[in-house]
């Protein structure tokens, strides 16, 4: 299963559960499932940085910047499925999908069936 971990810039404290790797890191406690728990700075494993801004119709913008300082402005990336009653990232379709598996104040989770971890 191909796996995505973002954490809060803003994070200074870990818990880890079960002594697992990146995956299983949560960070504080769990937040409500909603696209405006998205909003604010995130930061992957690989070093990219999100500036995630959720409008008033829930549309999702999010500017992302590239270790190298390439920045990227999407809208629309990361919505509500009504058909899954998931939080996804990505374009249509499943083998290009990623699913919101865990939502914390501090980390969050993407997960996506099929690729390697």
């Amino acid at each position: 299963m191909g796996r995505s971990v973002w954490k809060a810039k803003r994070a200074s404290a870990s818990k880890k559960r079960g002594g697992g790797d990146d995956e299983e890191e949560v960070i504080g406690e769990e937040v409500a499932y909603s696209l405006k728990s998205l909003q604010g700075t995130w930061c992957d494993t690989l070093g990219s940085l999100y500036e995630v801004v959720v409008g008033k119709d829930d549309a999702v913008e999010v500017q992302t910047t590239r270790k190298t300082g390439q920045t990227i402005s999407t809208r629309g990336l990361v919505r509500w499925d009504t058909k899954t009653d998931w939080i996804v990232w990505g374009r249509s379709g499943p083998r290009s999908q990623y699913w919101l598996s865990k939502l914390y104040r501090e980390a969050l989770l993407w997960e996506r069936p099929g690729s390697a971890s």
